[in-house]
């Protein structure tokens, strides 16, 4: 699951997956937004916009 070690999930409550899982959602979220950034610049830059 995303990085968090088996030995967590194995014996984890439901309440305690649930925040894990919270975890994981925000850690994807902040992936996409700077790889959305990198790629922006990058476009920027092969087009001239930025230097």
């Amino acid at each position: 699951m995303h990085g968090v070690p088996i030995e967590l999930v194995d014996h984890a409550t439901a309440d305690q997956l649930a925040v894990m899982q919270e975890i994981v959602n925000r850690d994807i979220e902040e992936r996409f937004k700077i790889n959305s950034t990198a790629t922006n610049n990058g476009i920027a830059t092969a087009f001239g916009a930025k230097k």
